[in-house]
């Protein structure tokens, strides 16, 4: 078992990519894991099978899943091409698998399957023993989530059968080598230009825009709005909670700021108990605010953390045509 890149070697260049089912329901996962083999079924380890894949006869391999078996012909195709994938590899395929939410790759040793319980008379299932074992984790150590990973990929592991083939294997191969693709640093520097604009565009809002904002993005991220915006209350512009854990915060919202006056809103926040998080959001200070109270739960947000919010919120578009 391995789940450290200290024995690979990258970048990986595969012949070939390929997804393995290990076992029915997965029931060899967890073997297949710690002893860092593939164990595979299809009658592999049976004598006369063995001998049939030694010597490449793969036709009469699938007759006999024809005849013998009964299956349907695809059937019986399908099983002798999967025979043959997993004995002729010699060790420059890469196999990929889904375990406990992971995705682990690796390559096969040089040599001929294994019985994989000799003493049970019933179980002709084999297995190959993994170079240096299943490896979860990219070249640069970040491990291979299956909600990190595009569609697809993820979608593999509804594959019903044992073994096939990887479409969007050039993907996989970049992932797992740590690089990026063209297409994910354009859609990354695309993003950073919107944010970076998005945030001089914040910063020409008017009071009252702005305040609508901070208040949409933060219905749109979860909170509801308890009390209204832009009130009479000399401190308080928004007052918030989350209707799943009744946590309360409220909002202070400024166009142009100081440090002055967020350390005095800090202070008037440390007198109302029942808010559990302050939000101090503005746009412009001639000078960067600086805070002190993250332990109290107080959040500073400026013209870029409000860029990012609205970003995630969708409000982009809102922005674009309140500035035009």
């Amino acid at each position: 078992m391995s789940d450290t890149n200290e024995s690979a070697t990258f970048p990986i260049a595969p012949n070939a990519v390929r997804y393995v089912k290990l076992g029915k329901g997965g029931k060899w996962e967890r073997e297949s894991l710690e002893k860092g083999i593939l164990h595979f079924g299809f009658e592999s380890a049976d004598p006369v099978s063995l001998q049939l894949c030694r010597e490449g006869k793969w036709d009469e391999i699938r007759i006999g899943w024809l005849e013998d078996g009964g299956f349907a012909a695809g059937t019986a195709t399908s099983f002798s091409n999967q025979m043959k994938t997993y004995f002729e590899d010699r060790g420059d395929t890469l196999w990929v698998t889904f375990i406990d939410d992971k995705l682990h790759y690796g390559f096969l040793e040089p040599g001929e399957p294994e019985r994989a319980d000799p003493t049970d008379n019933s179980d002709w299932s084999s297995f190959r023993r993994m170079r240096g074992g299943w490896r979860s984790t990219d070249a640069l150590g970040n491990a291979l989530i299956r909600s990190s990973l595009p569609g697809t990929i993820t979608k593999l592991s509804m594959y019903r059968s044992t073994i096939c083939r990887v479409s969007d294997y050039e993907y996989l191969v970049n992932r797992i080598n740590g690089w990026r693709s063209p297409e994910l640093e354009n859609a990354d520097r695309a993003r950073s230009s919107l944010l970076e604009a998005l945030g001089v565009l914040i910063r020409r809002l008017h009071d009252r825009d702005f305040e609508v904002l901070v208040d949409m993005a933060f219905v749109n991220a979860g909170w509801r709005r308890l009390g209204r915006v832009g009130g009479n209350e000399p401190v308080k512009d928004l007052d918030l909670e989350i209707p799943l854990t009744r946590e309360r915060a409220y909002v202070q919202i400024k166009c142009a700021t100081n440090q002055e006056c967020f350390v005095s809103s800090v202070a008037n926040y440390k007198t109302r108990e029942h808010y559990s998080r302050l939000f101090f959001v503005y746009h412009t200070s001639s000078i960067p605010l600086v805070n002190q109270w993250d332990d109290l739960g107080v959040v500073l947000m400026d013209a870029e953390d409000v860029a990012r919010m609205t970003l995630e919120s969708g409000l982009s578009d809102w922005i674009i045509d309140r500035s035009r």
